[in-house]
């Protein structure tokens, strides 16, 4: 094979590696319609949490009496409540707080996973050992059960909702940010570093933490949906955000008892729960075809196909 690429004119070879180039680019760039769908899902839930004041036509916790579990029209595109309010708003204004549990606990479960499993994954010991065991302890426990014994005890409301949350992902976080760490730790650019002198958080800045990004950025945005899913199920067990708040789960909570005669009071809740939670799903595994090298398209045929 090296003698056959030897003769091959020089031209050639330089076009061939040209056209392998543009086609690796071409693949790795290229965005599937899962993750355009995905993106722009999660682009329109972030955008209707910054701006509910402009898109809402009432305010989410305004009484009208006179019009009591109204169906879906123009005045009200997705009906009223028991109490005259507007659900389409409360649903607008839900998407805030869905936005802000979603973020804040996941960013809890990044903050302290991230920083466990890179400082035991790179220095290894008796630490690793102490906290990979406590991990998979926790790891062994149900995390639904888990956050229901954690709200329980502190209360039910939204702040102790995300804390119970975030403290439920950590190990999840550990466990990748650590693996990948222990790969990069053995690397031969790591070990060059170190024998020119770079000191542990340099190493750990400039030639780790770019080997865990692509990895914890695919898991954080999975992580995200899981954590609306098990909120809104708490909450509509009333272990989360508490009346007047209108958060999805709670509403969905309020409207399962009227089915029968106000189908509208579930249904657009829980539509609102599973659009925004399959964007994310559909955003997570896009980026993880972008971001992981073994997803990305060869070209076909041999190296020096024609």
């Amino acid at each position: 094979m090296i003698g056959e690429l030897i003769r091959l004119p020089r031209s050639y070879i330089l076009a061939r590696s040209s056209a392998v180039r543009r086609s690796a680019l071409s693949a790795r760039h290229r965005v599937s319609p899962g993750l355009r769908a995905g993106a722009l899902i999660v682009l329109c839930v972030v955008l209707v949490s910054i701006f509910p004041d402009q898109l809402a036509p009432y305010a989410p916790d305004q009484v009208m009496p006179s019009a009591r579990l109204l169906e879906p029209s123009l005045a009200h595109p997705f009906g009223t409540d028991n109490l005259g309010r507007d659900l389409f708003s409360r649903i607008v204004y839900g998407a805030r707080v869905a936005v802000r549990m979603a973020l804040l606990s996941v960013g809890l479960s990044v903050l302290v996973g991230s920083v466990a499993g890179g400082l035991t994954g790179y220095y290894g010991g008796w630490l690793d050992f102490v906290v990979s065991r406590l991990m998979e302890v926790w790891l062994s426990l149900p995390g639904a059960l888990v956050a229901i014994v954690i709200v329980a005890r502190l209360g039910s409301s939204l702040d102790n909702l995300i804390l119970a949350l975030g403290i439920m992902g950590v190990p999840v976080f550990y466990r990748l940010v650590r693996a990948t760490t222990l790969s990069a730790r053995r690397a031969c650019y790591v070990e060059a570093a170190e024998t020119l002198g770079a000191s542990d958080l340099r190493i750990l800045r400039c030639h780790v933490l770019p080997n865990i990004a692509s990895p914890l950025v695919v898991q954080t945005t999975l992580r995200l949906g899981i954590v609306l899913l098990t909120g809104g199920g708490l909450s509509f067990l009333g272990l989360g955000a508490q009346p007047p708040i209108p958060e999805w789960g709670a509403l969905l909570a309020s409207g399962r008892s009227a089915m029968d005669t106000a189908w509208w009071l579930a249904v657009f809740p829980g539509l609102a729960i599973t659009v925004t939670v399959t964007g994310l799903n559909l955003l997570g595994d896009g980026l993880r075809d972008v971001l992981d090298p073994t997803m990305r398209g060869r070209p076909r045929g041999g190296r020096y196909a024609n």
